[in-house]
């Protein structure tokens, strides 16, 4: 009996390699596509790059407009204090000082300007990376063969092992 019990466990332990291999020769992947979902119409990348450049000419343009105006104002004044005598000290530090102060708050509103445009680029940016994010891979599906060989090769838990494994420790702890 022990004799045919030995060789029907070897036709079995076979039979599961064989079962391994057939399983490995099945496996699969499946990619599946992206999902476009009927919310929202999504933009092209190049559409947001466009209202980017957009948005670009249009400070561009502005901001010489407002360098010519500053060029005109700072002007008049380079040229009085030039005609100043260096008697009129009073005359001279007070041109001076305005001189400054004028373009200490062109330096700020410059900054203010170029802040404000950071900001819209980073809006459209901010739209153009949320969009990608929309677009999801769906997961991956991988093929592992059929419901019956999984439960073949599915590993049953020993009642003795765990009573070995606790028996290691101390019953101090």
């Amino acid at each position: 009996m022990k004799l045919i019990e030995k060789e029907q466990e070897e036709a079995r332990i076979r039979a599961a390699k064989a079962a391994a291999k057939k399983h490995m020769r099945k496996k699969v992947e499946e990619v599946e596509e992206r999902k476009e979902g009927p919310k929202k119409k999504l933009l092209p990348p190049s559409s947001n790059l466009k209202k980017v450049a957009e948005v670009l000419k249009e400070h561009s343009t502005f901001l010489k407009s407002i360098q010519e105006n500053r060029k005109r104002k700072i002007i008049p004044l380079e040229e009085n204090i030039a005609k100043l005598r260096y008697d009129d000290i009073p005359e001279a530090l007070g041109a001076v000082i305005s001189l400054e102060k004028l373009c200490m708050k062109i330096e700020e509103e410059r900054k203010t300007e170029i802040s404000n445009l950071k900001q819209k680029i980073e809006s459209f940016t901010s739209t153009e990376y949320s969009e990608r994010e929309n677009l999801q891979l769906k997961k991956a599906k991988i093929y592992f063969g059929n419901k019956q060989f999984l439960k073949s090769i599915q590993m049953k838990p020993k009642e003795k092992s765990l009573k070995k494994f606790l028996c290691m420790f101390p019953k101090d702890l």
